[in-house]
């Protein structure tokens, strides 16, 4: 099954606005409207779209992964002998996937920042078995790192942070070939004189 880690940013974004918009207290509920929105909710790139002053903001980035073999053999996952298939090939491959998908958490004061933090990472907790299952992964949010609230700097004092959530997949795909056919091209392929 193919993945693709810069979807990863969506998977978590849509839950959490689904619960800011229909389980958050009223001063904290998230709203398709920028207007009506009192917190924002979106993927890293969109960073700057609203000052952290205006809202409390929840910022998902998909963090560092890193793809890693399984195996020996070429991350041979399934497949049969060569004496079996005559020559030809048909297997199936696999590499494993992980990484550390990053959402930070930023508000004007310590205390929003601490509640926005709070309702996120016990949502992420959760809810990740569900997500795991919907979305193929063998592991997905738990443990959950989170980061002390520390005042930073933007144009103005804030309060920030990180929750890193880990994740885990396998990836599979299958290798087939008519060898005959490619050897008989490797043939025809000779040298100029």
């Amino acid at each position: 099954m193919l993945f693709s880690p810069a979807y990863l940013s969506t998977l978590i974004v849509r839950p959490l606005r689904y619960f800011f918009e229909t389980q958050a207290p009223e001063d904290l509920r998230w709203d398709q409207d920028d207007k009506k929105s009192q917190i924002e909710i979106d993927t890293i790139n969109n960073f700057n779209k609203v000052k952290v002053e205006a809202k409390p903001r929840i910022l998902v980035s998909r963090g560092q992964y890193s793809v890693n073999p399984v195996g020996l053999t070429d991350n041979l996952a399934q497949g049969k002998g060569i004496w079996e298939m005559k020559g030809s090939t048909n297997k199936v491959n696999m590499v494993t996937i992980q990484g550390v998908a990053q959402i930070m958490v930023e508000a004007r004061n310590e205390g929003t920042c601490e509640r926005v933090l709070d309702f996120a990472q016990h949502f992420l907790a959760w809810t990740s078995p569900m997500i795991a299952e919907a979305h193929g992964f063998k592991q997905f949010g738990l443990p959950l790192n989170i980061s002390t609230c520390n005042p930073t700097k933007e144009d103005t004092e804030i309060f920030q942070c990180t929750i890193n959530l880990p994740w885990y997949r396998e990836e599979h795909w299958t290798v087939k070939s008519d060898d005959v056919s490619i050897k008989n091209f490797i043939l025809t392929l000779k040298p100029a004189p």
